[in-house]
Protein backbone atom coordinates (compact mmCIF):
# COMPACT_ATOMS: atom_id res chain seq x y z
CA UNK A 1 0.00 0.00 0.00
CA UNK A 2 2.89 2.33 0.88
CA UNK A 3 4.76 1.57 -2.34
CA UNK A 4 1.03 2.87 -4.37
CA UNK A 5 1.21 5.78 -2.67
CA UNK A 6 5.06 6.39 -3.34
CA UNK A 7 4.44 5.37 -7.00
CA UNK A 8 1.70 8.05 -7.18
CA UNK A 9 3.54 10.24 -5.49
CA UNK A 10 6.52 10.09 -7.68
CA UNK A 11 4.14 9.79 -10.81
CA UNK A 12 2.64 13.06 -9.50
CA UNK A 13 5.59 14.88 -9.07
CA UNK A 14 6.74 13.92 -12.96
CA UNK A 15 3.74 15.34 -14.43
CA UNK A 16 4.09 18.45 -12.06
CA UNK A 17 7.75 19.03 -13.01
CA UNK A 18 6.97 18.15 -17.18
CA UNK A 19 4.41 20.65 -17.18
CA UNK A 20 6.19 23.08 -15.61
CA UNK A 21 9.68 22.44 -17.87
CA UNK A 22 6.67 22.76 -21.09
CA UNK A 23 5.71 26.21 -19.59
CA UNK A 24 9.01 27.51 -19.43
CA UNK A 25 9.67 26.22 -23.16
CA UNK A 26 6.84 27.80 -24.32
CA UNK A 27 7.43 30.89 -22.41
CA UNK A 28 10.49 31.36 -23.92
CA UNK A 29 9.49 30.44 -27.20
CA UNK A 30 6.92 33.64 -26.92
CA UNK A 31 9.23 35.75 -26.13
CA UNK A 32 11.40 35.01 -29.04
CA UNK A 33 8.48 35.57 -31.53
CA UNK A 34 7.64 38.32 -29.61
CA UNK A 35 11.11 40.38 -29.37
CA UNK A 36 11.11 39.15 -33.36
CA UNK A 37 7.92 40.95 -34.20
CA UNK A 38 9.83 43.92 -32.11
CA UNK A 39 13.05 43.67 -34.03
CA UNK A 40 10.40 43.37 -37.12
CA UNK A 41 8.84 46.63 -36.33
CA UNK A 42 12.10 48.71 -35.88
CA UNK A 43 12.62 47.73 -39.43
CA UNK A 44 9.41 49.03 -40.81
CA UNK A 45 8.88 52.58 -41.55
CA UNK A 46 6.91 54.37 -39.13
CA UNK A 47 4.27 57.14 -39.84
CA UNK A 48 3.54 59.93 -36.84
CA UNK A 49 0.10 61.18 -37.21
CA UNK A 50 0.93 65.42 -37.51
CA UNK A 51 -1.58 68.16 -36.45
CA UNK A 52 -3.93 69.18 -39.37
CA UNK A 53 -3.08 71.79 -41.00
CA UNK A 54 -5.95 74.49 -41.45
CA UNK A 55 -6.89 76.99 -44.41
CA UNK A 56 -9.44 79.29 -43.32
CA UNK A 57 -11.96 79.59 -40.57
CA UNK A 58 -15.50 78.56 -39.79
CA UNK A 59 -17.44 80.44 -36.76
CA UNK A 60 -20.65 80.73 -34.52
CA UNK A 61 -22.12 84.38 -33.98
CA UNK A 62 -24.86 85.64 -32.64
CA UNK A 63 -26.58 87.93 -30.04
CA UNK A 64 -24.75 87.54 -26.54
CA UNK A 65 -28.09 87.23 -24.71
CA UNK A 66 -31.20 85.53 -25.54
CA UNK A 67 -35.00 85.96 -23.86
CA UNK A 68 -36.38 82.90 -22.89
CA UNK A 69 -39.07 83.28 -24.90
CA UNK A 70 -37.33 83.81 -27.93
CA UNK A 71 -35.63 81.43 -30.38
CA UNK A 72 -31.49 81.30 -30.30
CA UNK A 73 -30.87 81.68 -33.45
CA UNK A 74 -26.72 80.76 -34.42
CA UNK A 75 -25.40 81.67 -37.61
CA UNK A 76 -22.14 79.96 -39.18
CA UNK A 77 -19.68 81.96 -41.20
CA UNK A 78 -16.81 80.94 -43.02
CA UNK A 79 -13.84 82.33 -44.85
CA UNK A 80 -12.34 80.11 -47.65
CA UNK A 81 -9.53 81.68 -47.66
CA UNK A 82 -9.89 82.69 -51.68
CA UNK A 83 -11.08 79.08 -52.72
CA UNK A 84 -14.02 78.69 -54.38
CA UNK A 85 -16.21 76.32 -52.17
CA UNK A 86 -19.08 73.64 -53.61
CA UNK A 87 -20.28 71.88 -49.91
CA UNK A 88 -18.88 71.75 -46.74
CA UNK A 89 -19.80 69.69 -43.71
CA UNK A 90 -19.60 71.01 -40.21
CA UNK A 91 -20.35 69.29 -36.61
CA UNK A 92 -21.28 71.38 -34.02
CA UNK A 93 -22.42 70.33 -30.01
CA UNK A 94 -24.78 72.08 -28.16
CA UNK A 95 -26.21 70.71 -25.03
CA UNK A 96 -29.70 68.94 -25.24
CA UNK A 97 -31.51 69.67 -22.06
CA UNK A 98 -30.89 73.23 -22.55
CA UNK A 99 -32.22 73.55 -26.58
CA UNK A 100 -34.44 71.83 -28.59
CA UNK A 101 -32.76 72.08 -32.40
CA UNK A 102 -35.82 73.70 -34.77
CA UNK A 103 -33.96 74.27 -38.28
CA UNK A 104 -30.93 75.25 -40.38
CA UNK A 105 -31.58 77.80 -43.43
CA UNK A 106 -28.89 78.31 -45.82
CA UNK A 107 -28.15 82.41 -46.58
CA UNK A 108 -26.55 81.13 -49.62
CA UNK A 109 -29.21 80.94 -52.44
CA UNK A 110 -27.03 77.98 -54.90
CA UNK A 111 -26.43 76.00 -51.68
CA UNK A 112 -28.60 73.16 -49.98
CA UNK A 113 -28.15 72.20 -45.98
CA UNK A 114 -29.15 68.40 -45.28
CA UNK A 115 -28.96 69.24 -41.49
CA UNK A 116 -28.59 65.75 -39.25
CA UNK A 117 -29.63 65.75 -35.31
CA UNK A 118 -28.02 63.46 -33.31
CA UNK A 119 -29.25 64.70 -30.20
CA UNK A 120 -26.02 66.57 -28.56
CA UNK A 121 -24.69 67.82 -31.94
CA UNK A 122 -25.68 68.48 -35.40
CA UNK A 123 -24.21 67.65 -38.39
CA UNK A 124 -24.80 69.69 -41.25
CA UNK A 125 -24.00 68.73 -45.02
CA UNK A 126 -24.65 71.48 -47.15
CA UNK A 127 -23.98 71.10 -51.31
CA UNK A 128 -23.81 73.82 -54.57
CA UNK A 129 -26.24 73.26 -56.83
CA UNK A 130 -25.13 71.56 -59.95
CA UNK A 131 -25.98 73.94 -62.64
CA UNK A 132 -24.39 76.74 -60.67
CA UNK A 133 -21.80 78.44 -62.18
CA UNK A 134 -20.94 80.94 -59.74
CA UNK A 135 -17.92 80.98 -57.96
CA UNK A 136 -18.39 80.65 -54.20
CA UNK A 137 -15.48 82.46 -52.31
CA UNK A 138 -16.88 83.04 -48.61
CA UNK A 139 -15.51 85.69 -46.93
CA UNK A 140 -12.46 88.60 -47.68
CA UNK A 141 -9.29 89.26 -46.02
CA UNK A 142 -10.26 88.20 -42.60
CA UNK A 143 -13.66 88.49 -42.25
CA UNK A 144 -16.13 86.03 -42.57
CA UNK A 145 -19.80 85.46 -44.99
CA UNK A 146 -22.13 83.98 -43.06
CA UNK A 147 -23.67 81.05 -44.90
CA UNK A 148 -26.26 79.17 -42.52
CA UNK A 149 -28.96 80.55 -39.75
CA UNK A 150 -29.63 77.48 -37.07
CA UNK A 151 -32.44 78.02 -34.46
CA UNK A 152 -33.01 76.93 -31.27
CA UNK A 153 -35.61 76.75 -28.99
CA UNK A 154 -34.48 77.54 -25.16
CA UNK A 155 -34.85 74.81 -22.90
CA UNK A 156 -33.87 76.44 -19.84
CA UNK A 157 -32.48 79.69 -18.39
CA UNK A 158 -28.36 79.71 -18.03
CA UNK A 159 -24.89 80.30 -19.63
CA UNK A 160 -24.27 78.20 -22.61
CA UNK A 161 -21.79 77.01 -25.21
CA UNK A 162 -22.22 76.21 -28.96
CA UNK A 163 -19.33 74.46 -30.11
CA UNK A 164 -17.67 73.27 -33.46
CA UNK A 165 -15.80 70.51 -33.47
CA UNK A 166 -13.35 68.98 -36.22
CA UNK A 167 -14.84 65.48 -35.85
CA UNK A 168 -17.30 62.96 -34.49
CA UNK A 169 -17.55 59.65 -34.80
CA UNK A 170 -16.94 59.31 -38.80
CA UNK A 171 -18.25 62.41 -39.62
CA UNK A 172 -15.52 65.51 -39.91
CA UNK A 173 -15.40 69.36 -39.90
CA UNK A 174 -14.55 70.27 -43.83
CA UNK A 175 -14.82 73.10 -46.39
CA UNK A 176 -14.57 71.39 -50.21
CA UNK A 177 -13.25 73.02 -52.95
CA UNK A 178 -14.23 72.89 -56.76
CA UNK A 179 -10.89 70.86 -57.14
CA UNK A 180 -12.27 68.50 -54.61
CA UNK A 181 -9.71 69.48 -52.34
CA UNK A 182 -10.91 69.08 -48.60
CA UNK A 183 -9.80 72.37 -46.53
CA UNK A 184 -9.63 71.65 -42.52
CA UNK A 185 -10.50 75.31 -41.11
CA UNK A 186 -9.84 76.45 -38.10
CA UNK A 187 -13.02 76.63 -35.03
CA UNK A 188 -14.50 78.91 -33.13
CA UNK A 189 -16.99 78.67 -30.82
CA UNK A 190 -20.07 80.73 -29.28
CA UNK A 191 -21.01 81.40 -25.64
CA UNK A 192 -24.41 82.74 -24.93
CA UNK A 193 -26.59 83.65 -21.63
CA UNK A 194 -30.74 82.70 -21.80
CA UNK A 195 -32.42 84.89 -19.37
CA UNK A 196 -36.03 85.08 -18.25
Amino acid sequence: MNNKIIYLLVFFFAIFVGTGLFLAGQSKSSTKVASGNLATLKQENIVIPTAVPTVGSLSLTGEESYSFADNVVVNLSVNSNGENIVGYDVILYYDPTAFEFVTAESTLGDFTIYPKDYGNYLFLTSVKSVGSQTATILGTGTSETAIDNLTFRAKKIGNYNFSLRQSAGNEKTNLVTDQTEVLNPALTDLTIEVTE
